[in-house]
C-alpha cells in the first residue's frame, strides 16, 4: 500500500489532508482481514463463559484485536512494500498516490503499525488481563515477523505458521474472559 515508486500525479505533491491519510491509514489495516478474525473470537468468549460475558470484557478484546490485527498487517504492508509480486498487489490498493489517497510514506506505516499494536496491548492490559495482552504482542510478533521476514521469503511453511496466527483471536477470547488458557481453548483454536 506504499508506492513503489514513491510518485504523486502532478499537482498533488505535498497536499495531504487529514482525512485522506486517516482513510490511507485505514487501508493499511486490511479491515476485511480484520473483522474475519473478529468473528472468531466471539465464540471463544461466549463458550469461555458459558453464556454471555460482561459486555465490557467484549467490546475492550474486540477493540484490541481490531488494534492487534491490523498493526499485524499494517507492519507486513510496511515489510513487504518492495517485494517482488507482494509490492505490485501492494501498489494497486489505494494509498499509493493513484490520484484517489496520497502516498503514506514508509516511516509512516511503520509508525501507525507499531502504534497500533501498543494501544492493543495497554488496553487488553489495563481492562482485560496481561495474559490477553501478551497473546495479541505474541501474534503481532510471530505474524509480522517470523512469518513475513523469515518464512514467507522462502518457505511453504509460512502459509502454516501464517493460519497458526489465525488461531490466536479465539485464544485472545478465552483468556480475556478467564484470565487463563485451558485445554478447551487450545482446542477450540486448533479447530
Amino acid at each position: 500500500m506504499i508506492a513503489a515508486t514513491g510518485a504523486r500525479p502532478a499537482g498533488e505533491a505535498g497536499r495531504r489532508s487529514a482525512r485522506d491519510i486517516s482513510r490511507s491509514l485505514l487501508a493499511l489495516t486490511l479491515p476485511r482481514i480484520v473483522e474475519l478474525l473478529l468473528v472468531t473470537a466471539i465464540p471463544a468468549m461466549l463458550v469461555a463463559q458459558r453464556g454471555l460475558p460482561p459486555i465490557r470484557v467484549v467490546l475492550v478484546t474486540l477493540a484490541a484485536g481490531a488494534l492487534a490485527a491490523g498493526s499485524a498487517n499494517t507492519i507486513n504492508c510496511y515489510i513487504d512494500r518492495r517485494t517482488g509480486a507482494v509490492g505490485r498487489r501492494i501498489a494497486r490498493l489505494p494509498p499509493t498516490g493513484n490520484g484517489k489517497l496520497p502516498v503514506i510514506k514508509p516511516a509512516e506505516t511503520l509508525a501507525f503499525g507499531i502504534v497500533l499494536g501498543a494501544a492493543a496491548t495497554v488496553l487488553l492490559g489495563l481492562l482485560a488481563n496481561w495474559l490477553s495482552a501478551a497473546l495479541v504482542d505474541a501474534a503481532i510478533l510471530l505474524f509480522a515477523f517470523i512469518c513475513t521476514l523469515r518464512l514467507k521469503r522462502g518457505s511453504p511453511s509460512g502459509f502454516v505458521i501464517g493460519g497458526a496466527v489465525g488461531c490466536f483471536p479465539v485464544l485472545v477470547g478465552w483468556s480475556a474472559v478467564t484470565g487463563t488458557l485451558s485445554f478447551q481453548a487450545t482446542a477450540a483454536a486448533a479447530d
